[in-house]
């Protein structure tokens, strides 16, 4: 989904366009936790860790999702369970494999590629990139085996204003990148909040859903009704524009649970694109341009996967991932062609 923002002067056409695939401020990266439900779990069940990366990756970074040995050490037998392609992802999705013994493990996040040390320029190809981790706290994996999963339903449409990707395996969502400031989600008809839960769990208080903002951290309970087909819920109609994680637990007769995830991503594509100079421009000469990261008139409230591709429109184009904007919004080029003293 893309917004393209265009300046039109004598002899240049800029374009910013914004592809949306939060406000992070520093340069160094890490990967904060907002939530891990610490089990206990089975073998096949489903795990959900909740993220917040910090700080600058680059465009090939990939985040994954590794089971450490038993006894919480990672050594010869450790295993991949997910991993994603993407600058930025809040949320990780898997299943424990079949084969994993009974005892005490730990997940552990990994980004091959974030920013550790040195300079950041336009490229963003200069400095130290390297591996960033994080390790939840140690869990129980009991000697049950879990063969199901849950299922959840959206009316939400996937067009011009909305998306549902809840069959992505890793990191499912559904939500808008185009909310107008201040916007909520009682924009979304009451319908289309309606999220149903296809489930083997019987009994109501077996099943609950919690909403996690992983903007702030916070966490609230959100009520669930049973139907024919199983449950169903309702995103609230007074979220604000932001990030957050819905996670359903199954508690399977209080031995394990089974925990699935999604994201409401309810973002902008705000963008703005202002000359720190006039528009009368010399060949051979820097001319200058900020993008706002201004909350209200600028970027701030776009989604933290956005990443910004400007074409000078002298055949050259530059990209940067909204992280790397938020920390050095300002950009500067030296254009070939005459655009001054010119009838």
């Amino acid at each position: 989904m893309s917004l393209f923002f265009k300046i039109k002067t004598l002899f240049f056409v800029l374009f910013l366009s914004v592809s949306s695939l939060g406000l992070a401020q520093q340069d160094v990266a890490e990967i904060e936790i907002v939530h891990f439900s610490n089990g206990p779990y089975a073998a096949g069940s489903s795990v959900s860790v909740h993220i917040n990366p910090k700080g600058i990756y680059s465009f090939d970074n990939e985040f994954s999702l590794v089971v450490s040995d038993v006894g919480g050490d990672f050594n010869a037998n450790t295993q991949i369970l997910a991993s994603v392609s993407e600058f930025y992802t809040n949320l990780l999705v898997s299943n424990f494999p079949d084969n994993l013994l009974t005892g005490d493990y730990k997940l552990r996040i990994i980004a091959s590629s974030g920013f550790i040390a040195g300079d950041i320029d336009g490229t963003i190809s200069s400095g130290d990139y390297g591996e960033i981790s994080v390790d939840t706290p140690l869990f129980n994996l009991t000697e049950n085996q879990h063969t199901s999963n849950i299922s959840l339903i959206s009316a939400i449409e996937t067009n011009d204003i909305t998306f549902e990707c809840l069959d992505n395996e890793v990191n499912p969502s559904i939500g808008s990148y185009t909310v107008a400031s201040g916007g909520t989600t009682s924009s979304i008809s009451g319908n289309d909040r309606y999220i149903f839960i296809n489930s083997d769990v019987s009994i109501l208080d077996d099943i609950s859903v919690r909403l996690i903002n992983i903007d702030d951290g916070s966490i609230q309970v959100i009520q669930i009704t049973p139907n024919s087909s199983g449950y169903f819920f309702q995103i609230p109609n007074n979220l604000e524009i932001g990030t957050y994680n819905f996670e359903i637990s199954e508690n399977f007769e209080s031995t394990y649970y089974n925990i699935m995830s999604f994201s409401l991503i309810w973002k902008s594509n705000a963008a703005s694109l202002d000359p720190q100079n006039n528009f009368q421009m010399c060949t051979g000469e820097f001319y200058t341009f900020n993008i706002s990261d201004d909350y209200n008139d600028g970027i701030g409230r776009n989604y933290r996967g956005s990443y910004y591709v400007i074409d000078w429109g002298d055949g050259s184009s530059e990209e940067y991932t909204h992280a790397y904007v938020l920390y050095s919004n300002q950009f500067s080029h030296i254009f070939n062609s005459p655009s001054c003293n010119i009838e």
